[in-house]
């Protein structure tokens, strides 16, 4: 937590963040369905996106940014791609009161 980029993410915490909640290997397969990006990131690499997410899951990461003022949701981005779609646009809609 005291590297640099964390200390700015935390002085300019968001006011709400939206964690997707997705299983590492749903979202590996997600991702080698792009035809536009494959570069071979770290952000590609299923052990990784493992590792990460039980981070992104943990209370511990939550409390970080609630003391800080942010609101944490989580959204389910397991389902099937066009239902994540859709209820991404019901909780946006949500969230700017459109």
């Amino acid at each position: 937590m005291k590297l640099p980029g964390n200390e700015l993410a935390l002085k300019h915490r968001p006011d709400i963040l939206v964690l997707m909640d997705i299983k590492a290997r749903a979202a590996i397969e997600r991702l080698s369905m792009r035809f536009d990006k494959k570069d071979g990131s770290i952000f590609e690499n299923l052990d990784f996106v493992s590792r990460a997410g039980k981070r992104f899951k943990s209370a511990w990461l939550r409390r970080i940014f609630e003391k800080y003022g942010t609101e944490v949701l989580s959204f389910p981005a397991g389902t099937p791609l066009d239902e994540t779609r859709h209820e991404a646009e019901v909780l946006l809609k949500k969230l700017l009161h459109i």
